[in-house]
């Protein structure tokens, strides 16, 4: 895309890219102010926060599609072979969605592996229900997002999440004009509806921006090793699948620690209003692990990409501190979250142990942008298999051995995780240079 890449090139590439990620971090704040206006909103907060991040944990194997479509498609003949995978991907996806949203399955789950209280569970088992359509929508997505970051169009990314983002925040704007649904309900069906919304848009923009340019005419790019047959394909995505499995199967793990420890119901609570937080500022260095992939050509463009990253680490960073370290603080989790007084000052504890975690995404976004050029993923979800056994260890010593509220047992243990992942990769890291695409 450019012959010697600057600074002001990574930024006009990755703000689309950083907005798209904003836009989508804003869902869950959001979300979660307008539940706390509903009725019963400590129960509908848990009771959807418990819906969210198993629908999220369904959707992981689909998540790195955005990853490989960027790294892979630039051949029509990857991208048909990628898009049969994901056929394959979004319907068996959406089969367990369905199989785990039947009620004894649910119960099982949630009030007996992770021990929610039982006045969580039913709400929480509709809500999840209601959001089958997740897990497939987003699969196409991802797909057709990255095949537009591929080729250049990051712009177009951005504006189908804006679409997305209008749907969830109108219909969760009607819920709460009518104030007579339960919260989680309100937030399962406007997520969907709007995946759906956003799935729509990113197919007709690839179907009008992309295959006209690229796809009716001769392929200017070889075809990557991993396109080259099933089995490459297969070898090259199944550790990035894992890598998001291992990944958000710490969500549940985080809230089975938040069940057992001190205060559940509370930190039950605050904790997607946290999440909330912290995703909408990580977002924008989690956007930035598809632009190093487009862009990382050679040695010249290694340096410039690594010093946008210590850029974007140190700017998240200042952000993130300046919302949770001053009076900011009680203007977010109250006016903004809806959190009453007691939960608000709950809340800002947790989110101090959480000021590390931007920055740790900005570093683990670069390193495995890196891995991923080298075709070396296993290494990926390597990185996240340390990130789980470290969060598993935090929360089972800080349940055991505090008498710490579940919050801050859960924002220590996901700190911590972050950081030996990122410690995991630089290790594992076995040049400083990666200049080549997947062969």
């Amino acid at each position: 895309m450019v012959r010697r890449l600057t600074l002001r090139a990574v930024a006009v590439f990755w703000l689309p890219l950083a907005a798209m990620w904003v836009m989508m971090g804003l869902q869950q704040p959001v979300m979660a102010a307008i539940i706390a206006r509903l009725p019963e909103p400590k129960v509908s907060l848990a009771a959807f926060g418990i819906a969210f991040s198993l629908a999220i944990l369904v959707e992981s194997p689909v998540i790195m599609l955005l990853t490989a479509a960027t790294a892979l498609a630039g051949h029509p003949v990857a991208y048909r072979r990628l898009l049969r995978f994901t056929h394959v991907l979004a319907w068996g996806l959406g089969f367990l969605h369905l199989l785990v949203a039947l009620p004894p399955v649910f119960a099982f789950l949630v009030g007996g592996f992770i021990g929610a209280p039982s006045e969580v569970i039913a709400p929480a088992q509709l809500a999840f229900l209601l959001m089958l359509p997740w897990t497939p929508a987003i699969a196409y997505r991802r797909l057709w997002d990255g095949l537009l970051i591929r080729h250049n169009h990051p712009n177009l990314v951005s504006v189908g999440t804006g679409l997305r983002l209008i749907v969830i925040f109108g219909l969760a704007l009607v819920g709460l004009v009518w104030g007579k649904v339960s919260g989680a309900y309100v937030g399962a069906v406007a997520l969907s509806v709007g995946v759906i919304v956003s799935a729509f848009a990113s197919y007709l923009f690839a179907r009008y921006a992309v295959f006209p340019d690229r796809f009716d005419l001769s392929p200017t790019d070889p075809l990557p090793e991993p396109a080259r047959s099933w089995r490459a394909l297969w070898n090259f995505y199944v550790p990035l699948a894992m890598t998001s499995v291992i990944a958000l199967a710490g969500q549940p793990l985080l809230n089975m620690g938040l069940s057992r420890a001190a205060a559940p119901l509370s930190s039950l609570a605050i904790w997607p209003v946290l999440m909330g937080l912290t995703f909408l500022i990580r977002s924008m260095c989690i956007a930035y692990q598809e632009v190093a992939i487009a862009l990382l050509k050679d040695e010249q463009s290694y340096g410039v990409l690594q010093r946008f990253t210590l850029l974007l680490m140190a700017g998240t960073t200042a952000l993130f501190v300046l919302v949770v370290f001053t009076p900011l603080a009680d203007v977010w989790f109250r006016r903004i979250s809806g959190l009453s007084p007691d939960l608000a000052h709950m809340a800002r504890l947790p989110a101090m142990l959480l000021a590390p975690a931007p920055a740790l995404t900005a570093w683990q976004s670069w390193q495995r942008s890196r891995l991923v050029l080298q075709n070396r993923t296993t290494i990926i979800s390597q990185a996240v298999g340390v990130n789980v056994i470290v969060l598993i260890l935090v929360m089972l010593l800080g349940v055991t051995l505090t008498t710490w509220p579940g919050a801050v047992v859960a924002a220590t243990a996901y700190t911590a995780a972050l950081a030996f992942e990122d410690l995991y990769l630089a290790l594992r890291l076995a040049s400083p240079l990666s200049t080549t695409q997947p062969a």
